[in-house]
């Protein structure tokens, strides 16, 4: 029987099955999967060679695919598109969540931590990506919103077997713990207005004709919690002379179709299921919003066309289209910058900040926390699904509330008083219709 003979390198050293050596020196290791398709690492050296084998065996017999494995990251997103593109088919995500996903992958991730292969993104790597994101300014429920796509693709990478585990499992808890901290370090400064604010900025707006528009839109946020999707959606049919009926939400989001990019206006349902709700018509909202209409009549406004079906917005633009977020926030923005300057010029220390859609949300859930209304009717009113987004608003609250009130309490001889607005959202706590909305919802949960 003739000898086997064992093939050896340059060097002399006898190499193993599937090894070999290039003219170049560099050394070699082939294998086939198991569809046949042939595959190889490279090393300098035999060691270096060697070390690799070994994980390129266990990756064979535990199921790795190693094409999947060198995917980066940018191209890994694209199987989490096709799912979420079928869940939104089957209406299982909304469009404008998919889309506005999208556009924070692409703002944050595709020109950094996207470009790395999916077997070099380590735990340590994606928390030292979610620190830089905080120390650039980002919220902790941006950063969360900009790891949801991340961990949804590494999870697929893991159930194809382009890796072994995902390394997501912890990589927030730096960022969640810090957050926390510095929520608990401010927790006394809350993202709303005071009274003495949204007094005078709606006596303010109320000043000059020019600003009816905004001063309606303005107080119906204030008098209702919607949220600006929910608002600009409002149908004449959903506004009764004692309720406002919250059943869709309308968006305007880019979307891409055969690579090129447009905007798109949709109509859709509530952020949640407890998104759908009645809402009492208080009188300031019932006049902002009869106001309103009259300016659309007044000067002829009409509705471009109608937004899958819907035609009768009860707030419209001077161009015939649907309200957006973007829009009222840059009306905002011009408002408050010359609310600030008239304050200056009469000598008045008055200011008020930089504020949004959501900062007049959030006022109106500080407003029924100074009125006294319950967690539990706050919760159905401002449509959150977790109380918990409820509560914290709450808490915030009710630790400055303390201790103005035992301002109070010394300034007045022992006397507190009720002021107007608080006696204004206090009508919430006092309708028995939302009472048992509010009791069913929690016998239901």
């Amino acid at each position: 029987m003739a000898k086997l003979t064992r093939r050896k390198d340059k060097n002399g050293l006898v190499l193993e099955k599937g090894e070999g050596q290039r003219k170049d020196g560099r050394y070699y290791y082939e294998w086939s999967d198991e569809l046949g398709k042939r595959h190889f690492v490279y090393a300098t050296t035999l060691a270096e060679l060697r070390n690799k084998e070994k994980t390129v065996v266990f990756d064979v017999l535990t199921g790795i695919s190693q094409d999947g494995a060198n995917l980066t990251l940018n191209e890994a997103i694209e199987y989490w598109i096709k799912v979420r593109q079928d869940d939104v088919a089957i209406g299982a995500l909304k469009p404008t969540t998919l889309s506005q996903y999208l556009r924070t992958y692409d703002n944050h991730v595709r020109d950094s931590l996207g470009t790395l292969k999916i077997k070099d993104i380590t735990k340590t790597k994606l928390s030292a990506f979610y620190k830089r994101k905080m120390a650039d300014g980002l919220g902790l429920s941006q950063i969360t919103n900009i790891a949801k796509p991340i961990n949804q693709t590494l999870a697929i990478a893991e159930e194809e077997h382009w890796t072994r585990r995902s390394p997501t499992h912890g990589a927030l808890k730096a960022v969640t713990s810090a957050s926390k901290k510095l929520q608990s370090e401010d927790e006394t400064q809350i993202k709303a207005l005071t009274e003495e604010q949204q007094v005078s900025f709606l006596q303010w707006l109320g000043e000059d004709p020019a600003r009816l528009p905004l001063k309606c839109i303005v107080e119906t946020f204030l008098y209702s919690g919607m949220r600006i999707g929910e608002l600009s959606g409002l149908q004449a049919p959903d506004v009764s002379d004692k309720f406002i009926k919250v059943r869709h939400s309308f968006a305007y989001f880019p979307l891409t179709e055969n690579g090129r990019s447009r905007m798109r206006r949709v109509m859709q349902a509530p952020k949640s299921a407890a998104g759908k709700r009645t809402l009492p018509l208080l009188e300031p909202t019932a006049n902002a919003i009869a106001q309103y209409r009259g300016w659309i009549e007044d000067n002829g406004f009409v509705l471009k066309e109608p937004v899958n079906g819907f035609d009768s917005f009860v707030f419209m633009t001077r161009k015939g289209w649907p309200l957006t977020s973007a829009g009222v926030n840059s009306s905002l923005k011009r408002a408050v910058e010359a609310f600030n300057k008239d304050q200056a010029v009469k000598g008045s220390e008055l200011r008020l900040p930089c504020i949004s859609c959501h900062w007049l949300r959030r006022t109106f859930a500080t407003r029924l926390c100074e009125a006294g209304v319950s967690l539990r009717v706050a919760q159905y009113l401002m449509g959150h699904e977790d109380i918990n987004m409820t509560a914290n608003v709450y808490t915030a609250v009710q630790g400055n509330l303390t201790t103005s009130e035992m301002l109070k309490l010394v300034g007045r001889g022992g006397e507190s008083r009720t002021t107007f607005l608080q006696q204004t959202y206090g009508k919430f706590s006092r309708n028995p219709v939302l009472d048992e909305i509010a009791r069913n919802r929690r016998k239901a949960a």
